[in-house]
């Protein structure tokens, strides 16, 4: 029922991309800088629409997007310096070493690797293209929700 209701109104179809779209409207509210808040908007609307249409590589994809630029930003707002090409594994290593206050999921280095290896597939030709399930990619999403909405309740 909310599948068919949400593709006659174009509301989120499932519980998921439901608590994306919650999490956008928090961040249209949030001070986030102003250089890439209409693009981090929109990436969590993209993240939303990948999801309900199964789109798993993709979403993840999104979600390490997301990701980097709260890592990024965290980092900024703690005045540490790191190398801008910093991919996710490393930036969370970083988080953790130079900011131990900063709480971060134990799971978050394991779910970089998975972002990762999505990516790279995503845009590499290899002879074997793992596709991440629906409850790999509802792990990373709902892991990103939460580093997105601990960096916002702190801006």
């Amino acid at each position: 029922l909310r599948v068919a209701v949400a593709e006659l109104t174009g509301d989120a179809k499932s519980e998921v991309s439901h608590s994306i779209i919650s999490l956008r409207e928090e961040c249209q509210q949030a001070t986030i800088n102003e250089n890439y808040k209409e693009e981090f908007l929109h990436t969590l609307e993209e993240l939303a629409i990948c999801f309900d249409n199964a789109c798993y590589i993709a979403a993840i994809g999104l979600s390490g997007k997301i990701l980097e630029v709260c890592l990024k930003e965290i980092l900024i707002t703690n005045n540490i310096s790191f190398d801008p090409n910093s991919m996710i594994g490393s930036l969370v290593r970083l988080v953790k070493e130079k900011i131990p206050s900063e709480y971060t999921d134990p799971s978050l280095v394991n779910i970089a690797n998975i972002i990762n290896q999505s990516r790279i597939t995503a845009v590499h030709a290899k002879e074997r293209i793992p596709i991440p399930s629906r409850d790999q990619t509802i792990m990373v999403v709902f892991a990103t929700r939460d580093v997105v909405r601990r960096y916002i309740s702190r801006i």
